[in-house]
């Protein structure tokens, strides 16, 4: 669908941003090396499910906390993650 669409993308441009490969991210979910790349083929089924934008985010959080945006609280982070991921 095309919020399925969207959100790929955004997940995948996040993902990028943050510097992480397909793999690197595949890992951190504890999926298999390939569901990343799976996800984000238009020709595969493979899709996110909601457990998964828990932990991708939580995953991005982490990495902002180490990278940038010291100081900050939880909530402040999760809702600039949110407000990334869906728009």
């Amino acid at each position: 669908t095309e919020i399925e669409k969207y959100i790929i993308d955004k997940i995948k441009t996040m993902r990028k941003e943050h510097g992480l490969s397909q793999l690197d991210l595949s890992q951190k979910l504890d999926m298999s090396d390939s569901f990343i790349s799976h996800v984000e083929a238009p020709s595969k089924r493979a899709k996110y499910n909601i457990n998964h934008l828990n932990k991708i985010a939580e995953i991005l959080i982490a990495r902002q906390r180490i990278f940038g945006q010291r100081g900050h609280f939880k909530n402040t982070m999760m809702k600039d993650a949110e407000r990334r991921l869906f728009f």
